[in-house]
């Protein structure tokens, strides 16, 4: 079995009483990409335009702006 510790993202994200952070990003201007990690939080993307390849439990999902 692969060690999957180091994409284990151990950042906290808000507080114990507000769970929720809100990161704006422009890609690839501010980024060229989001390294791979997981978490065991709910993320939640929003995309004013553009898409996304995603890698959940192994399968690769598309994202696209308006859908």
């Amino acid at each position: 079995m692969t060690d999957i510790t180091p994409i284990h993202e151990s950042k906290k994200h808000g507080t114990d009483n507000f769970a929720y952070s809100i990161y704006h990003s422009v890609i690839p201007i501010n980024m060229v990409r989001y390294p791979l990690h997981w978490h065991d939080e709910v993320e939640i993307y929003y995309f004013r335009s553009g898409t996304a390849l995603f890698t959940i439990c192994n399968q690769k999902i598309v994202a696209k702006s308006g859908r």
